[in-house]
């Protein structure tokens, strides 16, 4: 994650000639007919444009000034919508826009926190370095840190979290975060919630909170891009025909199970199609080492991986494990994926967790399973995530 200073120091060197305000560039899509007048986005987009003034104005100040006049780093902004009300669209509006000005970065809070604990176990076993030290040298050499779609699952992310944010703040880096929850919703069910307030009470009083409401889903009015990379993914239907429904107990799939996947998704001519092309044939299932544990697979060919949704969403896994898989394969077929029943509310956060880590790499996804889309969650269990995931998916896949 670390960008040179002297990408950085070129950057800030144009901060005296600002290009033209997101307001004015998403007037312009406005006027022009490319986009919708929404109140929401309108106040979004003056925030922002606030924000990134006052970033302006402290980087541009030399350190006497700050010490004299105690001048300190602005703190950030929180921007917080439901599925589909612009939050993508903004930061997106955001990096082009300012990138010949400021080193941005943008990141998920899965990967930045796989990062940072590889840092400090790394720091650790060489005795050195304070926490708030990782956390400046993961941010080195950028202006601007984004965290997207920002949720919390453990007491000790939010223990963490506010440590990593001041410290980021600190070091004079602008932080903008976005996320479907408010602060005060970020822990809604979580045991021992009282220990998060603290945490949630941070963002809430230090953050400028940017407001997009639950109004229209833009998502869902427009077909995605082609160039978003993720679109050749084809879902199976319900009535398609696999065998089974991707559950084995509370374990792995069985080596039986596994190869009823294989059978059965042969019938799912729209699945077998573009797998037999990524493997040349018939797939051959193996074993991979995935974070120290072994993984089965009914196929593994760089860059393509096929795999039994049990195993990979299975009690075992982990955003660790997806991650790093994502790094060498970037195209997924997943096979028995199954309308997600009561007590199985672990087994869909995963598959949750999964869809974010290949959209955010922008991987291919195929999936093969019992139910259509608009039936896997009939419970509605983690609503809120599993709205942020059935948009993306919407936009990974043809449902075919």
């Amino acid at each position: 994650m670390r960008k040179s200073k002297s990408n950085k120091s070129k950057n800030r060197d144009n901060l005296g000639a600002l290009p033209d305000t997101l307001y004015t560039l998403h007037m312009a899509a406005v006027d022009a007919g490319r986009l919708s007048l929404d109140p929401a986005q309108l106040t979004a987009v003056q925030a922002l444009d606030t924000y990134v003034g006052a970033l302006q104005h402290y980087h541009e100040a030399s350190w006497l000034r700050r010490r004299l006049t105690g001048l300190a780093p602005p703190a950030g902004c929180y921007m917080v919508g439901s599925v589909g009300r612009g939050k993508t669209y903004l930061l997106d509006l955001l990096m082009k826009h300012y990138r010949t000005v400021f080193a941005i970065k943008r990141v998920h809070f899965h990967s930045f926190n796989r990062l940072l604990q590889k840092k400090i176990h790394g720091d650790r076993a060489r005795k050195k370095g304070a926490f708030s030290d990782v956390v400046a040298d993961l941010v080195q050499g950028y202006d601007i840190i984004c965290f997207d779609e920002f949720y919390l699952e453990h007491i000790s992310d939010a223990m963490m979290l506010k440590m990593v944010f001041e410290t980021v703040i600190q070091q004079g880096v602008g932080l903008l975060i976005t996320s479907n929850f408010m602060p005060h919703d970020l822990y809604p069910k979580g045991i021992h919630r009282e220990l998060v307030v603290p945490f949630m009470e941070y963002l809430q009083n230090t953050f400028t909170l940017i407001d997009l409401g639950q109004g229209q889903d833009y998502r869902a009015l427009t077909p995605p891009p082609p160039e978003r990379g993720m679109l050749q993914g084809e879902a199976g239907h319900q009535g398609a025909g696999l065998a089974g429904d991707g559950r084995q107990g509370k374990g792995e799939a069985g080596d039986s199970t596994l190869q009823r996947y294989a059978q059965g998704c042969h019938k799912f001519a729209a699945f077998q199609r573009p797998l037999d092309t990524a493997f040349g044939g018939t797939p051959q299932p193996t074993s991979l080492i995935v974070e120290h544990r072994q993984l089965r697979v009914l196929g593994a060919l760089p860059p393509h991986i096929y795999v039994a949704f049990q195993e990979i969403c299975g009690d075992q896994r982990s955003v660790a494990d997806y991650l790093s898989l994502v790094e060498t394969y970037s195209t997924w077929f997943v096979a028995g994926v199954p309308a997600f029943g009561p007590g199985e509310q672990s087994l869909l956060l995963r598959f949750i967790h999964l869809i974010d880590v290949l959209y955010e790499h922008q991987s291919t996804l195929y999936m093969a399973g019992e139910p259509p889309l608009n039936a896997m969650n009939p419970h509605d269990f983690w609503p809120q995530h599993w709205a942020r995931a059935r948009s993306r998916l919407g936009q990974m896949l043809r449902i075919s």
